[in-house]
């Protein structure tokens, strides 16, 4: 049989009858299926066994987590490069500073 002959039968051949298979002996179990069999009486494993998994949108909103947050934490903003905003309190010390200052400056201008 010519080299010719040999690859047109291949080729003729029907798709996944190709090529000889040359593994021998029996496939590892994957995960998946070592855990389908480790939970073989589940009810819900044969429900999904027998109808397939649910897609996300059928499954419903996620369970409330037990640990509520404080308020404050959801409407506080991360931290950035910004400056922060200026209170009252940080407008009083620099008042009284530049107050402070005046007087200093007034009574220094008398001694000398």
């Amino acid at each position: 049989m010519s080299a010719d002959n040999r690859v047109r039968a291949v080729l003729d051949a029907p798709r996944g009858h190709r090529f000889a298979r040359t593994r021998t002996g029996t496939r590892t179990p994957t995960r998946q299926q070592r855990l389908l069999n480790e939970l073989r009486g589940n009810p819900r494993v044969a429900y999904r066994q027998a109808h397939g998994e649910l897609p996300a949108w059928m499954r419903g909103p996620p369970p409330p987590s037990t640990a509520r947050e404080p308020a404050l934490e959801s409407r506080r903003r991360p931290h950035s490069h910004r400056k922060p905003r200026s209170t009252g309190r940080h407008l009083a010390t620099h008042a009284l500073a530049a107050l402070t200052g005046a007087l200093v400056l007034h009574l220094a201008v008398d001694l000398l």
